[in-house]
């Protein structure tokens, strides 16, 4: 018999189903090892430029000093999705620069060369 995983407090509270996982935003037990790890794809494919661009990010975020850990750890209170559209963009970016997109700095979007 397999059944899944439930926290013990909740086992020990008779409740049988698990609480939601994900709410809006980044849950703050995950916020750190998303951070970094969104930091190192930022910096590994360059992908500040294209995403802070794609999301019309204000231009104070592309002339910090390190870009990508701004946007890595960009937070708002009053938009709580805003990591995740980062998270998003940033995805998005990276798979257009794997099919062999690139970006044009000139542009506001990718281009495939011809």
């Amino acid at each position: 018999m397999t059944s899944k995983w439930r926290r013990l407090t909740d086992r020990l509270a008779g409740k049988t189903e698990p609480e939601p996982l994900w709410t809006d935003g980044v849950p703050d037990h995950i916020d750190v090892p998303i951070r970094e790890w969104l930091d190192e794809v930022l910096r590994h494919f360059g992908m500040a430029t294209p995403v802070a661009v794609r999301l019309k990010l204000p231009s104070k975020i592309l002339k910090n000093r390190d870009p990508d850990a701004v946007l890595a750890s960009l937070d708002d209170p009053k938009n709580p999705m805003l990591r995740l559209e980062v998270i998003d963009a940033t995805l998005g970016c990276v798979q257009q620069a794997l099919q062999g997109a690139s970006w044009q700095r000139d542009s506001v979007s990718y281009r495939h060369p011809e």
